[in-house]
């Protein structure tokens, strides 16, 4: 602020920052958050990111390619249970309650937790992920729901162990002491 004395200016006061670091740190940020969404986007498992009332916000592209529900209509968990039948591995339904994503809004983080999911097109099995987020002040923000198509693994180890049962069954056959005709 200049001071003047009869007109002229005998002083002035300037007061700067330097934003330079903070410019460059944004700069920084913005090359992380970039690669992060790469990262994200083109991972082979899908990725699915919902917030604390179980809304979906964002599917990356191996959820939107191979999921097996009609995405445009996906809103919720609840939506998702209207699409298609959810049974756990053993036959049981999945209730809302125990729906995976319901499951990380309590709190609740898990893996390994494999899944059946048919609609009127496909059937599918997905071994899926889910981890809550919270913020500095614990309370729950957001969470995460990770999955595999795990399908055609499934096929190949059951083809497998359809193929070990016929090879025992043989050789206890042909073990046998007494004559069995083929």
């Amino acid at each position: 602020m200049p001071t003047y004395i009869s007109g002229n200016a005998k002083y002035i006061v300037s007061i700067n920052n330097d934003i330079t670091e903070i410019i460059e740190n944004r700069k920084i940020v913005e090359k992380q958050k970039n690669e992060l969404e790469a990262i994200v986007e083109n991972s082979s498992d899908g990725i699915i990111l919902f917030n604390k009332d179980g809304d979906y916000i964002m599917f990356n592209k191996a959820a939107r390619e191979n999921f097996v529900y009609n995405i445009k209509e996906l809103k919720n968990a609840t939506a998702a249970l209207e699409q298609a039948l959810h049974t756990d591995m053993e036959g049981n339904l999945i209730s809302i309650e125990n729906f995976p994503s319901q499951r990380v809004i309590r709190g609740e983080k898990f893996s390994g937790y494999r899944i059946f999911i048919k609609n009127e097109k496909n059937t599918f099995y997905y071994e899926m992920s889910g981890t809550p987020i919270f913020d500095s002040s614990g309370n729950l923000t957001s969470g995460i729901i990770v999955f595999s198509d795990i399908s055609e693994r499934l096929k190949r180890e059951e083809n497998l162990l359809i193929k070990i049962q016929y090879n025992l069954v043989n050789r206890i056959i042909d073990n046998l002491e007494f004559g069995l005709t083929r």
